[in-house]
């Protein structure tokens, strides 16, 4: 669905619920109302897919937000070679790109040589690192490493990877990307799965109504 649809969509279920009563809406203000339901729904299947499971008696992990799904056109994986020294116990890798066009990590793996196996990286907070370091069943090592991530409000992104002492060679970074700013008068259209886009408008004219006070208008089905 181009950006034009979803616009004319707009239109046509606001007018089945009653906006022609209410006040004309500017394309400006379609705009930011599809792209503050764009952010809504990309949080929402985030937050509902990233539930903490138990694996086993020995880690806890997150479970990854596979590409397959309805964020995988945002998905994307970002590999970078590890070449500081440790730190502190630790490996760290900079990220430039990670605060603007990031909208969420969501794993990491890591290998020890250029061609090498992929072992995942649990990514944990940093208010539980001391713990998990002391932790005898959690404690990193090299085929279960661990990982934090620092961030600022710029663009930077810090991995902190712990592997009791082992270098890493490589890690992959599993992200997902900000979705794009859809505007009318650019011809900028949502970068969302197509199934998904009838929801957005959906989810647009809800908070239109909303932002007016005018959800009694809705028409009962």
């Amino acid at each position: 669905m181009t950006i034009s649809e979803m616009h004319t969509l707009f239109r046509t279920l606001g007018q089945q619920k009653g906006m022609q009563h209410n006040r004309a809406i500017l394309p400006e203000e379609i705009d930011d109302y599809l792209n503050a339901a764009i952010i809504d729904f990309c949080r929402e299947t985030l937050a509902a897919n990233g539930s903490t499971q138990y694996a086993d008696k020995r880690s806890l992990r997150d479970n990854a937000i596979v590409p397959y799904n309805a964020l995988r056109t945002l998905y994307t994986e970002i590999p970078k070679v590890v070449q500081q020294r440790p730190v502190n116990g630790c490996y760290i890798m900079s990220m430039e790109r990670g605060g603007k066009e990031i909208l969420a990590f969501i794993g990491a793996d890591i290998n020890y040589e250029s061609d090498g196996n992929r072992y995942p990286c649990r990514i944990i907070e940093p208010a539980k690192l001391a713990y998990i370091l002391n932790d005898y069943c959690n404690k990193p090592t090299k085929f279960e490493p661990c990982c934090l991530i620092d961030s600022d409000t710029t663009i930077k992104a810090e991995f902190h990877i712990y592997t009791d002492g082992n270098k890493p060679y490589q890690i992959f970074v599993h992200a997902i990307n900000n979705p794009k700013v859809v505007k009318l008068d650019d011809n900028v259209d949502c970068d969302l799965p197509v199934y998904v886009h009838k929801e957005i408008v959906e989810r647009a004219v809800r908070k239109f109504f909303e932002s007016v006070g005018a959800t009694t208008h809705q028409v009962k089905q």
